[in-house]
């Protein structure tokens, strides 16, 4: 389903039939964050096809598809939960397309969302630190949002074959 072109009113209310809470989306300046509310759409709309066990693909238009085709460079990645009430699966988007990925199995995805996605997806994190005289202070460091591992990196024509 395309939420792009939807009203904000009609997406106010699907969210409301679907049973999520619509206040966690209303801005501080009483506006809808759209991008939040699409977002959470969408992930309804895969969980409600059943659980994720391949990467899937959401256009522009909110379509789903598999990537069984990556075209030039894949990475053979997992990623892990890092929370007890995270999500079953990791988004990426790049260049209009979300990527899903489930967490905890091994997975091929095209090497552009490794390179343009991950490696720029960090959150700000506080840590104290106490130096040699005992004086504390807070600095914000800047960590990897996603834990994940890459396993192997191949030509797509190489992915299946033995080493």
């Amino acid at each position: 389903m395309n939420y792009n072109n939807m009203k904000n009113a009609d997406l106010i209310d699907l969210a409301k039939a679907r049973g999520m809470d619509t206040s966690k989306f209303i801005n501080k300046n009483d506006s809808l964050n759209r991008k939040e509310i699409s977002d959470a759409l969408r992930a309804g709309d895969i969980r409600s096809k059943g659980s994720i066990d391949i990467p899937v693909e959401i256009n522009e238009a909110g379509d789903v598809t598999s990537i069984e085709k990556i075209e030039k460079k894949a990475c053979q990645i997992i990623f892990y939960s890092m929370e007890e009430n995270d999500l079953p699966y990791v988004q990426l988007g790049l260049n209009g397309k979300a990527l899903y990925i489930p967490k905890e199995m091994e997975c091929w995805i095209p090497h552009e969302y490794v390179e343009g996605c991950l490696r720029n997806a960090v959150m700000d994190k506080m840590v104290m630190d106490i130096n040699h005289k005992g004086d504390i202070r807070y600095m914000i460091k800047k960590v990897p949002r996603y834990q994940y591992n890459i396993l192997d990196i191949r030509n797509v024509g190489e992915i299946g074959e033995e080493e």
